[in-house]
């Protein structure tokens, strides 16, 4: 069990997301997306910019 906040764990599910879709590795990606905007839905809600920019993915 790790303890970090949230928000710092949200925010590296993003960092690792970016090369995963460079990459091609959509089989990976996908699940990290949902990862992150369920994160993202959690902290901020879901109507917040961040949430929506997840989203648009």
């Amino acid at each position: 069990m790790t303890h970090w906040p949230k928000r710092l764990l949200v925010r590296e599910d993003a960092d690792e997301r970016e090369p995963t879709l460079q990459g091609g590795h959509l089989g990976r990606a996908i699940p990290l997306l949902e990862q992150t905007l369920a994160g993202m839905e959690r902290i901020h809600g879901p109507d917040h910019t961040a949430t929506r920019t997840v989203r648009a993915f």
